[in-house]
Formats: structure tokens, C-alpha cells, sequence
């Protein structure tokens, strides 16, 4: 599993050098200095430090996820940059105006999810149903099928992929491979998403590695379809076709950035399905036909109390 945006493969490539290190530097010198630009949130149980980067004239370069630092005193932080999103009104009290509310409402609920992703492990967000694994499963197939013409018999086994990619990507056991039990578990599991026959689904995925990367998926997408319009696929012309499909600041980064990093991927899912304006994207096409079962009731209900509950 990836512990941050910004250890996926897109989330390094899209940090500018020394971001983190001035950032990191920042953090120190603004530890009892009330000239900051980093606002902190209340969390008295929180083990990090948890902050909102505002306008001011500190040299940090823009940053569109959520970053992790830890320093070398043992202090952790995790900081999102709301610079694009408002206006400062008086730089004292730390009072700003909010002018892109969607943008700014999903940073925040990113820097929730990216907070308590660390803090407690991958099992709440795998916890909020199987509507994430349907729509994830949905999104890559549908892509792939639209933009690369591929059959409707590689089409099924993308979409038993997918799934079984999603869950993957919540697995921090360090093993290589699942045990029988978990594996007929996610068997199961990927039925219910797709709605597809468990022995078909246990012939595709029974003797796969678990995969945590997006060069992983890409190869079990290889070796298991054998399409010859798959084989020259890479993780940059997959970025390169989910890119346009979400909304929002610096998308393509998040996009390619949700390929690997499930709070982030949630976070896309429920924004599509509560923002109108996300609707209207590949990511909320994908969701549109499914957005009023009982599937998708259920996530955004627990979605809506995990982050209010986490950010008290």
C-alpha cells in the first residue's frame, strides 16, 4: 500500500524538487511564531499535526495533495495547500474567504481521509462498501473500452482486475501472496461488485500476486487478457486516458494519483456523486447509472460520518 499521495508514481512525479524540504523547514521555524500561513486543525487525538497552508509570501511551491512530513525532533504534520482556493481577509486572526467551495471542500476531505488512512490503517476506507471497488472497477474498464476498442470477453476480466487491483491497494501485510481464506473472501467480494460468476472470478485472480502498484495491475492486465490492443499499455498512457475523466484542481495528478491511493479515489467517488458539477465528468458517467442503488446510499452515509467523525 501507498502511505501518501506522494509516494504513488504520479504523486512523485508531480512534486516540484525541495517542496517537501521547505515545507518541512517551514513547519519548524512557524512552531511558535504567530507570522505563519499554516493554520492548524483541532485534533487533540491526533498523533500528527494537521494544517492548511494559506496565502503569504513563504516559498513553497504549489502542492495539490495532501503532504506528509515527518522531521528529524519526531514531529509529524500533515499539510494541504489552499492557496488556490482563497483569499486571506486578515492575516492576524487567520481569516480567509473561500472561493472555489468544491475545490476546497475536497482537499479538506482528502487531508480527513489522508490522516486517518495513517493513523488507522486501510481498513476504514475498505470499510465503506463495495461501491468504491464497483465504481473503481467501472471507471478502468470503461476507459479501456471506450478509448482502446477492446472485446467484451477482455472487458469481463478487466473488470474482475480491477477489483481485485482495489483491494490490493488496502493490503499492508507484506505478503506476496493471499491465503486461501482471503482470497475465496475476495472472491466473494468481487461477485458481489460485478455481479459475475465466482468460478470465473476465481479462475482469473486465484493464482495472482497481490498487487500494490499501478505497474503491477498492468502487467496481471497483460498476462491475463492476452489482448493484443493492451500490450504496449504503460502506467503514463493510462494516466493519459483517466487524466480527463475527474474534476477539480490539478486532475490529471489526482486521477493518476487515485490509480494508487484508495482515500484519494473515495474521495473522487463521493464528490462525483455529490457535486453536480463532478457529475458531469467520465468519473460521474461512470457513477451516474448506479448513483441511487442502496450500494451507493450506504457509502455516501458512512463516507459523510467517517469525515465528520474525524474532523471534530
Amino acid at each position: 500500500m501507498f502511505k501518501t499521495a506522494y509516494d504513488t508514481l504520479a504523486g512523485k512525479k508531480s512534486l516540484e524538487p525541495d517542496t517537501i524540504e521547505k515545507l518541512s523547514s517551514y513547519l519548524v521555524l512557524s512552531a511558535n511564531s504567530e507570522d505563519t500561513q499554516l493554520v492548524k486543525t483541532k485534533r487533540s487525538d491526533s498523533a500528527n499535526g494537521v494544517y492548511r497552508l494559506i496565502p503569504g509570501g513563504a516559498d513553497i511551491p504549489a502542492f495539490s495533495q495532501p503532504i506528509y512530513i515527518e522531521n528529524s525532533n519526531d514531529t509529524r504534520a500533515i499539510v494541504v495547500d489552499i492557496r488556490p482556493f482563497v483569499t486571506v481577509t486578515n492575516m492576524k486572526n487567520k481569516e480567509y474567504k473561500v472561493n472555489n467551495h468544491y475545490s476546497y471542500d475536497s482537499i479538506l476531505e482528502r487531508l480527513v481521509l489522508q490522516t486517518m488512512w495513517l493513523e488507522f490503517g486501510t481498513q476504514k476506507i475498505l470499510g465503506l462498501g463495495l461501491f468504491p471497488m464497483r465504481v473503481f472497477s467501472r471507471w478502468v474498464t470503461n476507459v479501456l473500452a471506450k478509448k482502446l476498442a477492446v472485446s467484451q470477453d477482455v472487458q469481463y476480466t478487466l473488470g474482475i482486475l480491477s477489483c481485485y487491483y482495489y483491494y490490493c491497494l488496502h493490503d499492508d501485510s507484506g505478503d506476496m501472496e493471499f491465503t486461501p481464506v482471503t482470497m475465496s473472501r475476495i472472491v466473494g467480494l468481487i461477485h458481489r461488485a460485478t455481479g459475475y460468476e465466482m468460478r470465473n472470478i476465481h479462475d482469473i485472480v486465484s493464482k495472482l500476486p497481490i498487487v500494490r502498484d499501478i505497474d503491477g495491475f498492468i502487467r496481471i492486465i497483460k498476462e491475463s487478457t492476452n489482448s493484443s490492443r493492451l500490450d504496449t499499455m504503460n502506467s503514463a498512457g493510462l494516466f493519459l486516458l483517466l487524466g480527463p475523466t475527474v474534476s477539480g484542481h490539478d486532475p490529471r495528478v489526482t486521477a493518476a494519483v487515485a490509480l494508487e491511493h484508495p482515500p484519494t479515489f473515495v474521495g473522487l467517488v463521493h464528490g462525483a456523486l455529490t457535486f453536480r458539477g463532478a457529475g458531469k465528468t467520465g468519473l460521474g458517467e461512470v457513477i451516474k447509472p448506479i448513483s441511487n442503488i442502496q450500494e451507493a446510499k450506504d457509502f455516501t452515509s458512512a463516507y459523510r460520518g467517517l469525515v465528520s467523525e474525524f474532523s471534530k
